[in-house]
């Protein structure tokens, strides 16, 4: 654009009272000291900007650091009551392996008694032919003798 378009545009923001455009001629000692005392204005609106934002995030930084309080203690409350289930979980598990160890040797000691009371092969016999409610006569008898 030329020189006088230029100058038309700048006349007109000045003129025009809703843009609020400031004009300073700085050849002028009053338009120099308004607009320095503008500046001013300004510097004052903008420290008391930047203050409020830094009182919010104090007291938003402090309301994080009791949440973080609040969330450890309950991590370190949350991690006793974890090893006390650890420890009631190894003795359950003690406890249960001290079972199983005498179940199977109870299984164990019944297998052996019935494998020289039992006709082993008649009643694989009978299994495998997949018939559930035929028995061997030589299960039924040593059954019988053995039990009865």
């Amino acid at each position: 654009k030329s020189y006088r378009e230029c100058r038309q545009l700048f006349e007109t923001y000045k003129k025009d009272n809703a843009l609020k455009f400031y004009c300073y001629d700085m050849n002028n000692s009053a338009q120099s000291r308004q607009y320095f005392d503008k500046l001013a204005e300004y510097q004052t609106v903008i420290d008391g900007k930047i203050e409020n934002v830094a009182d919010n995030l104090k007291s938003q930084l402090v309301g994080v650091e009791g949440s973080i309080s609040n969330n450890t203690s309950k991590i370190e409350e949350n991690k006793s009551v974890i090893a006390e289930v650890q420890n009631e979980l190894k003795g359950d598990i003690s406890s249960l392996n001290g079972s199983i160890s005498q179940i199977s040797s109870k299984v164990t000691n019944v297998e052996n008694g019935l494998s020289g009371k039992l006709n082993t092969s008649a009643v694989k016999n009978e299994y495998y032919s997949s018939a559930s409610e035929v028995y061997s006569t030589q299960y039924i008898y040593c059954y019988k003798s053995c039990w009865c």
